[in-house]
């Protein structure tokens, strides 16, 4: 189940990265001398919510490939950064 609940949060943050890139996010952010961003998401898995935050440079965001998809992001942070960008987890009942 905990499996389910990462994979459901990593859905989430594609999402939100999705949208940032789309909408000039990085610009908007560096004009106002913005350098990281915290990504919020939250799981319902069996009763618990699961909370999970995840944070990363604007220059880690611009660096992403256009098109990553959940597993690639999976392995980028998990692997590559070795859980850096998880700066929160936060379970409650």
């Amino acid at each position: 189940m905990q499996k389910f609940a990462m994979l459901s949060s990593f859905g989430q943050l594609k999402e939100m990265i999705s949208i940032l890139e789309n909408n000039g996010g990085y610009d908007i952010y560096n004009e106002l001398g913005i350098e990281n961003i915290v990504f919020k998401t939250n799981t319902i898995c069996m009763q618990t919510t699961r909370r999970y935050h995840f944070k990363f440079s604007l220059g880690e965001l611009r660096a992403f490939p256009e098109y990553m998809d959940i597993k690639e992001l999976f392995e980028y942070i998990t692997v590559t950064k070795k859980n850096e960008n998880i700066i929160l987890v936060k379970n409650e009942l």
